[in-house]
């Protein structure tokens, strides 16, 4: 039994560090998602649906940067716009992770094509 304790305390441990670096991990993407949301709220005045999110940088480990294309509307009744936002990630992940946005195209004139 006492051998058995280090052992077990080791593995709580390092199950712990997994889950906080892990957490760490996938809370860029809700910053992705947010800083996104808060940019197209400032253009339109108004509340802003987040339909749909494709990102080039989604899952990135280290530095990335791409298009994300994002499915919007300003109200939950209106037609929705697909516009690309130009992302650059950067951190590690075992240092602070950010997200910033460079650029954003105008909408997609058929809502269909890719960034």
């Amino acid at each position: 039994m006492q051998r058995r304790f280090p052992l077990l305390v080791a593995a709580v441990i390092v199950f712990i560090a997994v889950a906080v670096l892990l957490a760490r991990f996938l809370s860029v993407e809700g910053q992705e998602r947010d800083a996104i949301a808060s940019l197209l709220k400032q253009r339109t005045h108004g509340p802003v649906k987040i339909i749909r999110l494709d990102s080039a940088t989604a899952y990135s480990i280290g530095t990335d940067e791409g298009w994300t294309r994002v499915v919007w509307a300003p109200t939950a009744k209106a037609e929705p716009v697909v516009q690309c936002v130009r992302v650059r990630r950067h951190g590690g992940p075992l240092t602070a992770r950010a997200v910033k946005l460079l650029s954003l195209r105008p909408p997609l004139s058929d809502n269909e094509g890719s960034c």
